[in-house]
């Protein structure tokens, strides 16, 4: 767990913290929650389902197409939308620009603006 260092202070004759006997040490606090990573598309229509990244998940463009893309955001989309025409509007993350994602898209007919050169 993350622990902000600079908070904790100790007085005492030794050198260095390390020095200290642990039993006169105040116990650290953690300072910061766990952090979740969701994904999630919106539109005017409405949203897709969060979808929550597995923890330590390495968000490259096959997780991104695989677990993320194909499982949540286009079925939802596909759902809501029907057959009105839609674009999918992406941030710059690298998962979403890659040559991969680009192919996956083309492949599976969505409309989406491409990653600016």
């Amino acid at each position: 767990m993350p622990v902000n260092s600079q908070n904790d202070r100790v007085y005492s004759v030794a050198d260095k913290k390390t020095n200290v006997d642990p039993c006169r040490l105040i116990r650290e606090q953690q300072h910061f929650s766990r952090s979740v990573m969701v994904s999630v598309g919106v539109s005017q229509i409405g949203k897709a389902r969060l979808a929550f990244v597995e923890p330590g998940a390495k968000i490259n463009s096959e997780y991104y197409c695989n677990n993320l893309l194909e499982c949540y955001s286009l079925p939802d989309i596909r759902q809501k939308c029907g057959r009105q025409d839609w674009i999918l509007q992406q941030d710059g993350a690298p998962s979403h620009t890659v040559a991969n994602t680009v192919a996956f898209l083309q492949e599976e007919k969505i409309h989406f603006m491409e990653p600016q050169a």
